[in-house]
């Protein structure tokens, strides 16, 4: 042994310097000291810290029903919830909604303004806590489409009945047929019929279909009615027999 490490002194002697490096960097890890030469201990364990309250979601939808939809989800995280309101342009909708996670408001009762609307939802917790979420809904300009069709000499009337805000007019609706086309059908204005409510326009157009032109017979139609300029288009099928 001893005739080994004189042969190899070199060896020997590099790899006790290694050993004795390692140790020694292995100490200063386990005890290192800070700039007050004060020893660093590992951290204690801390509890977990309680999170901040928060509205998850807030989400709105215009139906076509003609309804607005607020839904949302409030994250208490250990906080006491006070109070919860709505608001559409700085005025509250409804009462209290704190036992609440939805709401649905009929576009006939609130009328609001055709466009995007902006609703709030305000949140109030303990410790003077205030926290607010908005979103943006798109409410139609035209709403309530619906058509009537009565069957009288010569032809078909069709009567459409729709609403829209007054401060957003929309112009006399067209037709067109989208099924039944190959038919003579030819139609004609008749009048456009409106009432006042609130802010809210209820109209009535009516075209005549006329049936002078074509045989005894039932003919399937798709009637479209087209409102020009604001991409809103609304299909209905009847059966014109004469």
């Amino acid at each position: 042994m001893i005739t080994y490490i004189r042969k190899n002194a070199m060896f020997v002697g590099l790899l006790t310097v290694l050993i004795v490096v390692s140790i020694c960097f292995g100490g200063y890890t386990l005890i290192q000291k800070n700039e007050h030469n004060e020893v660093v201990l590992p951290p204690d364990q801390e509890e977990p810290t309680v999170n901040d309250a928060e509205i998850a979601e807030f989400e709105g939808s215009y139906g076509s029903d003609a309804s607005v939809h607020l839904s949302w989800s409030i994250k208490r995280n250990n906080h006491e919830l006070k109070s919860v309101k709505l608001f559409h342009d700085g005025k509250q909708i409804g009462g209290e909604m704190k036992d609440l996670s939805s709401f649905e408001m009929a576009q006939s009762l609130y009328q609001f303004p055709a466009g995007n609307c902006k609703f709030t939802l305000q949140a109030e917790f303990d410790e003077n806590t205030t926290l607010t979420k908005d979103v943006d809904v798109f409410i139609r300009y035209v709403m309530n489409i619906e058509m009537e069709h009565q069957p009288v000499k010569d032809g078909v009337l069709l009567k459409l009945k729709y609403a829209y805000d007054k401060q957003s007019p929309v112009s006399v609706p067209r037709i067109k047929f989208t099924n039944g086309s190959n038919v003579p059908f030819s139609v004609s204005y008749q009048d456009t019929k409106k009432k006042v409510n609130g802010t809210i326009v209820q109209a009535e157009t009516t075209f005549q279909l006329n049936t002078q032109s074509i045989a005894p017979g039932n003919y399937p139609v798709t009637i479209r009615w087209i409102f020009e300029g604001l991409n809103i288009s609304k299909d209905f099928e009847i059966t014109v027999t004469k």
